[in-house]
């Protein structure tokens, strides 16, 4: 059996936890005699294959440089089209995302095209980013979150930690809401997309749990 672990950055070049869980896990999938390899886009450097204390690391041509579109979720990173040549050429048996975010990283757009192979899906989410998109769960900074995502709820609290002032947070997720906007990524208007953020937010959310087989938080 093959299982890949996709994870946006790993050892050498970064440390954290995510990256030290991911490891460990590798190390226990081998004790079991299973095949493991860390796949990872590799940013405007020509990628290649590396082994990091006996695990196998893939990576695959990616943008470093994500343009407004792609940090608002709008469209499908660059790389997909690298990411899916691995697996059609490796055909791991299973994938397992240790980060789905959005921007130039591991995305929504990743997990489905694992799918679309066939290749059954696993997640984890380590951060609170990951379902608190101020990544704290404190609403406003100051009270413990109950953690339900809530268009007006998320919208306010993100807005009120731009530093706006009182009652402003409110007004604008309220306007945001009632006009339903397309999203506008300049000018004074980005303000109103919040509360389409936290909509869209918590649709990938959604969609990732269906797509998987089994989702770790």
């Amino acid at each position: 059996m093959k299982i890949f672990h996709c994870i946006k950055n790993f050892f050498p070049e970064n440390s954290g936890g995510t990256e030290i869980y991911a490891e460990a896990l590798c190390r226990g999938l081998q004790s079991f005699d299973i095949e493991v390899a860390i796949l990872k886009p590799s940013f405007e450097k020509e990628p290649n294959e590396y082994i990091y204390h006996g695990i196998r690391v893939l990576q695959y041509l990616e943008t470093s440089v994500p343009d407004p579109e792609l940090i608002a979720g709008l469209k499908a990173p660059v790389g997909i089209v690298n990411f899916r040549k691995v697996l059609l050429h490796e055909k791991p048996d299973a994938i397992h995302f240790h980060d789905v975010a959005g921007s130039n990283g591991i995305t929504i757009h990743h997990v489905m095209a694992a799918k679309e192979l066939a290749i059954p899906v696993f997640t984890t989410f380590h951060l609170a980013g990951n379902i608190c998109m101020k990544n704290t769960f404190l609403y406003k900074s100051k009270y413990a979150c109950n953690g339900i995502i809530g268009e007006h709820k998320c919208s306010v609290c993100m807005l009120q930690n731009k530093g706006l002032l009182l009652g402003t947070p409110e007004l604008i997720s309220f306007a945001g809401r009632k006009f339903k906007r397309k999203i506008s990524l300049n000018g004074p208007g980005k303000w109103f997309n919040y509360p389409l953020y936290v909509k869209n937010h918590l649709s990938r959310l959604r969609k990732v749990d269906q797509l998987s087989e089994k989702m770790f938080v």
